[in-house]
């Protein structure tokens, strides 16, 4: 008998069901609509005529910054040194003016606090969008709690577009990505996610409702910091201080108007292939035994945790731009508890490198004896350490 373990182990289910639940509490319970006019505010939404370019008569298409040869790694290193009493404004329009290729520090933040009370940007950035319009987040929040999170591997959610500044691992399509928007007068807490949350109002954050959110960081996938364009970082940087222990990347993002519009590309971006080159490969994409022998439901969670750990390291193995993936692994213990034989029926990062060395880090690892021998597949998301970025170094 095979025993499947699913992309997510029950230790990881469980958590997205609290994630949701409580995303569900904070946008369906806590939220608070209040009298607004009949019409929205100038949001761009998930569900958008594609752009057509300028050339034909279309709106204004937001294109991705690009290098020049003009732009020196001096210039983009004086961009990023942000002004006295800085807002996001100054934020977005360093990123705005930094090369993409220009990967910044390797300090692994989004801003970096000085002694002398300055910031510096020190995010990572992904081509992005040059120029986008302010909005006002106030007025808009009836419309922001349910947020299409756009990124050039396709688009996470459905309603009030957002682009991050900085790249994001390809694991959030099946997580929960928390957004938090801040303005002179209140914080709010949106959602991005592929699962079924339905659109409503953003939640106002107050001392009642803070520890949940607080409580949602440790296990995000991602997390998503903006606000308007003249609210100081001073501001801003007290958000930050929340999500000091997120497991996933902390980074800034801006919302689109509606003249601004995301890349076909990002749009039409697909799932990354998982087919499996040679050597590794699993007969038919996945290994089928017929085997007796099977683990109880706790050793099922411990081993596939136990397999993950191990093979994380793996990840420092992808290329330089690798957004990283999802592997499959099928193995088969013996009744010693030693491998007998693995393979791998997906790899989306597509890199012989990475493939080899969690087959070598599984093959090696001892695994419950049992009476007769063990089939177990396992999924593992790949994350490149490079994505992993605090919001806030000092």
């Amino acid at each position: 008998m095979m025993i499947h373990v699913p992309t997510l182990d029950r230790a990881r289910r469980m958590t997205r069901r609290l994630l949701t639940r409580s995303a569900w509490t904070l946008t369906a319970l806590l939220a608070c609509r209040t009298e607004h006019g009949t019409s929205a505010p100038p949001l761009e939404r998930a569900r958008v005529e594609m752009p057509t370019p300028a050339s034909e008569g279309g709106g204004p298409v937001v294109s991705m910054a690009s290098p020049t040869a003009s732009t020196t790694t001096a210039r983009a290193a004086r961009t990023r040194e942000l002004p006295d009493a800085a807002t996001f404004g100054d934020l977005v329009a360093s990123a705005a003016e930094v090369e993409a290729s220009e990967r910044a520090s390797d300090a692994r933040c989004g801003l970096r606090a000085g002694a002398d009370g300055r910031y510096r940007l020190e995010a990572n950035l992904t081509p992005s969008l040059v120029k986008t319009a302010p909005i006002d987040l106030d007025e808009a929040a009836p419309f922001i709690g349910r947020v299409a999170l756009a990124t050039p591997f396709g688009v996470v959610g459905n309603g009030s577009m957002l682009v991050a500044l900085s790249p994001l691992p390809q694991r959030i399509r099946l997580g929960i990505v928390p957004v938090v928007s801040v303005t002179d007068k209140a914080i709010y807490f949106s959602i991005a996610t592929n699962q079924g949350i339905s659109e409503g109002p953003a939640t106002t954050i107050d001392e009642k409702n803070l520890h949940v959110v607080r409580g949602m960081i440790p296990n995000a996938d991602a997390v998503i910091v903006t606000a308007e364009r003249d609210v100081p970082l001073d501001r801003v940087r007290d958000v930050l201080d929340w999500t000091d222990g997120a497991a996933g990347p902390v980074v800034f993002g801006v919302f689109l108007g509606r003249d601004d519009h995301v890349p076909a590309t990002w749009v039409n971006a697909r799932e990354p292939d998982g087919f499996v080159e040679e050597p590794g490969r699993c007969e038919n994409g996945e290994h089928y035994w017929t085997v007796p022998g099977r683990y109880d439901p706790a050793t099922v969670a411990r081993v596939s945790d136990e397999i993950r750990q191990e093979v994380a390291s793996c990840a420092a193995k992808l290329p330089p731009d690798s957004l990283g993936g999802r592997v499959t692994l099928s193995l088969k213990m013996g009744r010693t508890g030693r491998t007998a034989d693995a393979c791998l029926g997906e790899d989306q990062t597509q890199s012989a490198e990475v493939r080899a060395c969690v087959l070598d880090r599984v093959r090696k690892l001892p695994f419950p004896s049992s009476p007769k021998p063990v089939a177990v597949s396992v999924q593992v998301q790949l994350v490149p350490p490079s994505l992993i970025t605090r919001g806030l170094c000092e």
